[in-house]
């Protein structure tokens, strides 16, 4: 159980402090292995709660027997087969007091595996709660890093699209990349310029301001 609730405080901190800026495959990852681990926490409480349900199951037949013992002692006594009553009766009531002490610590036993159970049942309720809101945070996750891709992506179009511009008299490259908020050299690659050089009329490459 502690390791279950330190795994779930594990999972809310990674919610916590997880930054849209990292990589998604990165938090999927490791989102991944988190599930993976409460998937198998989960599956060890369901074995142990069966297992309780089975020693229940036991325990309730032990009940059964001993009041059978029981009804059947309860015959013998109806029966009248020991020579001495007073002896017999000494016998059974030993006997009863005997099984009226395991029918106690039985159903003690009994109590206190339902109260188990109980609890094991709301703690399976209450991590399929928090494992719902865990995939809802990751689907909202993925969904802010997919817009967060085209935004990006949109952003690299800008970044390359350019318009034309023709060289006037008195220009440079130097003055013209000012102009565009750019530089002599980004202009020389857009235009595939070996040199600084360029002529009155010449149609060159400017990046979008």
């Amino acid at each position: 159980m502690r390791a279950i609730v330190t795994t779930f405080l594990g999972v809310l901190l990674l919610g916590g402090c997880a930054s849209i800026n990292s990589t998604s495959r990165k938090e999927n990852q490791r989102v991944e292995v988190i599930m993976h681990k409460v998937r198998t926490d989960l599956e060890e409480l369901k074995h142990d709660l069966s297992t309780q349900r089975m020693e229940v199951h036991l325990l309730e037949g032990k009940l059964l027997n001993q009041e059978d013992k029981l009804s059947a002692i309860r015959e013998d006594e109806a029966t009248g087969a020991e020579s001495s009553e007073q002896q017999r009766l000494d016998r059974l009531e030993a006997r009863l007091s005997q099984l009226e002490d395991r029918l106690s610590r039985l159903v003690s036993d009994l109590s206190e595996l339902s109260s188990h159970a109980s609890q094991t049942n709301r703690a399976l309720t209450q991590y399929k709660d928090k494992i719902g809101e865990m995939e809802r945070n990751i689907a909202t996750y993925s969904k802010s890093m997919r817009e967060l891709a085209k935004v990006r992506k949109n952003l690299g179009a800008l970044s390359q699209a350019t318009v034309s511009y023709i060289v006037k008299s008195g220009d440079s490259l130097d003055r013209i990349a000012r102009a565009h908020s750019t530089t002599a050299q980004k202009l020389k690659e857009l235009n595939h310029l070996k040199t600084d050089k360029i002529v009155v009329g010449q149609e060159l490459s400017v990046p979008v301001k």
